[in-house]
């Protein structure tokens, strides 16, 4: 039946009326650092052709993220207005390719487009060649561009090895689904001499190791049928497949997937490939008139705070001069700090090192694309407020590199792939603030090539982060504060020949921010919570103000173990004194004056542990004037308030009778909790977990373990919570309630509170996160709460944490299914309206007193 229907598309295809040579399909490249990338997921954008989504196998569902949903290229085209009013100037849509439709092994459709079954034909639920090439021709004639996303390193998911691996006998062990279309990629059966003989493929194992270079580059991603990309056979049938669609549908650019995979040689050859072998990609577009066609990768490497091995191993996949490879590489270290600093609440000097370790390995930012969030992400608004999220797009749009916005991202979206289809908005205010920050970044060329110099960031806790952009002659200043509360700062110096009397406000997300300029440097500069503003320095002479004085008495770098501090001061013409933390103006403190000396004691119990600062802020008539700032390190005990040791081999859900998923990446016991300990420093929390079997790596998540998602929710004494767990189908026991939650696995911590939430949604997202630790060697994951994160309180006796253990959706940001059997990754033993958690732990802090 699907051959039938693949003929008949072709047949329609080939007779189409439409003269192909009158379309606009060859265009010289642009200049790719003034574009910004719309990424479309073909299959969730917009159904525009109701007659090409179900194709004879069942394999079309709307109500299923697993299923084809419709989407395809004529609904792409038929929201181009959408797009341009927008403001993005070329979009990247998945491969277009046509598909294994569908997967036995993981019941899973090939809508996403990654699974290739013949890389020279469109998928017939996307379209065809014809409705292809106007898709291409109406963008150029709009002077837009077209980026086709592109697979080298594996086709679909035909083969697997069960039981066991033999590298002697790699017949052994092999379990089949089929095989690709397209010859010769169809030579996947190591059964028949002929085909391993071949060496289309490496028939191997998936990679359990990524860490090993040579498995990475040889063994099966996440199980999909990995090319031997060193096959002259297979690196010419793939440059063969890729000049045709620059050929015959005019596209601009690739974006290559898994580029990490694949190895340096074949980037070098399949991009540049010259005289004596079949001409690379690049040579080949400049025969079109593309000048510079973009080649991008998906350099998906770990990059920890503080740590540049990111940059180095992203920057190799540019080349060398002498071998270059792709034009350009997905900017992951800048992604991940995006969502740390924004997200997370992380320190924003983690911010200013990343910008600053980009500029030592890439000179010429050009070479980056960056972005918030994809389509393998969760999504940065499922993690964070909407303010700390405008904070993320305004930093997207200030800094040079191409800017990417996945689909959705524009109308609100915090699911990873939900459909549009009826929520193309123009009017929406998520909208209009995307289409503001986009025209913003087109206004101000600054923002495309200027260089950025960190000025200011905080190294202790989210607060300012201020940087400069220059470029022939002209400036632009950014500032964020990156906190819940209102930030007070000063001493900013400005280059050396900038004297200004005056400050012009260029954007501000939240208004309210106050500037003053005195003797050619910023004497203060006061931030609203969560404040974006980028402004210009009227150059001119330097303003002259007159400010109170005001000094300290403390030392500066002590080391702190009391949790109780005095400060002493003294103070000339001011009308009061305060004292403050972190730059924090909503806590501090009014000193007790003494005609020119003042004096203070404030409480350090809600701070955690490393270093701080506190200035004092004097007052008169509206103006303040800073203090130099006491640096000091809090060393407050820890104290161990529970030890909790539960049963091993309980992870069998509330009845006794759940089972794990069937897929063979689920290891046994892997949700078996095996004990709890809570350990206080101050009024923070640290909870430490210790699983009963190893933590799973199996899919290689930036946190650390797989196939686990750690629940936690924290009853805090004397607030009053909910007791209804968020997609747990499920409450708290015993009249139980919790009043903060956590939701942490393999590729994401969130934590959110009760305010909106039910038992479909997640309450508000809480912009600071626990900090997440992995301790392998101890099969332990420990969070670390911040007593601002638990919303300061007085003490944490009696406080109750309810710890529970499932499994997050692959794609989607809810919990897998449950079902009456349990099948590839839906658990079985119950019915998906039954509460879901494999393990549980209640843990009840002690009361101080009790531990002397």
């Amino acid at each position: 039946m699907k051959k039938y229907i693949v003929l008949l598309i072709t047949f329609l295809t080939l007779t189409a009326c439409q003269d192909s040579e009158k379309l606009l399909l060859h265009v010289p490249s642009p200049a790719w650092e003034d574009q910004i990338i719309y990424f479309i997921m073909t299959d969730r954008f917009f159904d525009g052709n109701p007659n090409n989504n179900e194709l004879g196998e069942g394999e079309y569902d709307p109500a299923k993220n697993t299923y084809f949903n419709g989407g395809d290229l004529v609904g792409i085209q038929q929201k181009l207005d959408y797009i341009e009013e927008l403001g993005a100037t070329a979009i990247w849509i998945t491969p277009p390719v046509f598909n294994q439709w569908w997967n036995p092994d993981k019941n899973f459709t090939g809508y996403h487009g990654y699974w290739a079954s013949h890389f020279e034909k469109v998928d017939p639920h996307f379209g065809n060649l014809e409705e292809y090439k106007r898709l291409s021709d109406a963008l150029h004639r709009r002077g837009m561009y077209l980026i086709q996303d592109v697979v080298t390193n594996h086709t679909g998911d035909y083969m697997r090895y069960e039981g066991g691996y033999d590298s002697t006998d790699v017949s052994r062990f092999y379990v089949n689904y089929g095989a690709p279309e397209q010859s010769p990629f169809d030579l996947n059966d190591p059964t028949d001499p002929s085909h391993r003989e071949a060496a289309i493929y490496h028939f191997t194992p998936t990679i359990t190791d990524f860490s090993d270079v040579n498995t990475r580059l040889t063994h099966q991603m996440a199980g999909l049928d990995d090319l031997n990309t060193t096959n002259p056979k297979v690196l010419n049938s793939l440059i063969r497949a890729y000049q045709y669609w620059i050929e015959k549908v005019g596209v601009d650019g690739y974006r290559f997937d898994t580029a990490v995979y694949v190895e340096h040689e074949f980037w070098n050859r399949f991009i540049h490939a010259g005289e004596g072998s079949l001409e690379g990609i690049f040579p080949f577009a400049k025969t079109t008139g593309r000048e510079s066609f973009y080649t991008f990768g998906e350099t998906w490497v770990t990059a920890p705070a503080l740590d540049d091995a990111g940059e180095r191993e992203m920057e190799a996949y540019l080349g060398t001069p002498a071998n270059p490879e792709m034009s350009a590489v997905l900017n992951f270290p800048l992604q991940q700090s995006i969502v740390r600093v924004f997200a997370d609440g992380e320190p924003t000097s983690q911010m200013a090192y990343r910008l600053r370790t980009l500029q030592k390995y890439f000179p010429n930012p050009t070479t980056l694309v960056n972005f918030i969030d994809n389509h393998d992400m969760v999504r940065f608004r499922a993690l964070a407020t909407e303010e700390s999220y405008r904070q993320a797009l305004l930093f997207l749009m200030s800094i040079p590199g191409v800017p990417v916005l996945y689909q959705g991202s524009e109308q609100g979206e915090k699911e990873i792939r939900a459909p549009l289809f009826d929520r193309l908005d123009t009017a929406s205010a998520e909208f209009v603030f995307s289409k503001e920050m986009m025209a913003f970044r087109k206004e101000n060329k600054l923002t495309r090539r200027g260089e950025i110099k960190i000025l200011a960031d905080s190294d202790r806790c989210p607060g300012l982060l201020l940087y400069r952009l220059e470029h022939e002659g002209e400036e632009l200043y950014v500032a964020f504060n990156t906190r819940e509360s209102n930030l007070l700062t000063g001493d900013i110096l400005f280059k050396n020949d900038t004297l200004a009397n005056e400050v012009a406000e260029v954007l501000s997300l939240r208004g309210g921010s106050k500037m003053i300029m005195d003797r050619g440097k910023m004497q203060q500069l006061y931030l609203p919570p969560k404040e974006g503003v980028v402004f210009k320095v009227q150059k001119g002479e330097p303003a002259m103000v007159d400010f109170p004085e005001v000094r300290v008495f403390n030392p500066t770098g002590v080391h702190v173990e009391d949790p109780f501090l005095s400060a002493r001061g003294s103070v000339v013409d001011a009308d009061s004194v305060f004292v403050m933390l972190n730059g924090n103006v909503d806590g501090w403190i009014k000193t007790s004056q003494k005609e020119k000396t003042w004096e203070a004691e404030f409480d350090l119990s809600n701070l955690s542990n490393g270093p701080h600062f506190w200035q004092a802020v004097a007052v008169k008539e509206g103006r303040f004037v800073l203090s130099k700032k006491v640096n000091f390190t809090l060393g407050l005990p820890e104290e161990e308030r529970a030890v909790i040791k539960d049963r091993i081999g309980d992870d069998s859900g509330p009845t006794g009778r759940y089972k794990y998923p069937t897929d063979y990446t689920f290891a046994p016991r892997t949700m078996d909790i095996k004990k709890v300990s809570a350990f206080t420093t101050g009024n923070n929390l640290r909870l430490a977990v210790e699983m009963a079997e190893p933590l799973s790596n199996v899919w290689n998540p930036h946190n650390g373990f797989d196939h686990l998602l750690l629940m936690a929710f924290v009853d805090l004494p004397g607030k009053k919570g909910m007791a209804v767990l968020p997609k747990m189908n499920m409450a708290l026991p015993d009249e139980g309630e919790w009043d903060v939650g956590v939701a942490a696995n393999g590729w994401r911590i969130s934590m959110f509170e009760t305010d909106g939430a039910s038992a479909e949604d997640y309450g508000r997202a809480i912009s600071q996160k626990p900090r997440l630790q992995v301790l392998p060697e101890n099969n332990t994951i420990e969070l670390v709460f911040t007593a601002e994160m638990l919303d300061l309180p007085s003490t944490l006796d009696s406080t109750t944490i309810y710890l529970y253990t499932w499994d997050s959706g692959g794609d989607e940001d809810g919990l897998r299914p449950l079902a009456p059997q349990p099948d590839g990754f839906t658990f079985g033993g119950g019915e998906e309206g039954d509460p879901k958690y494999m393990d549980k732990v209640k843990v009840v802090l002690r009361n101080k007193d009790r531990l002397k």
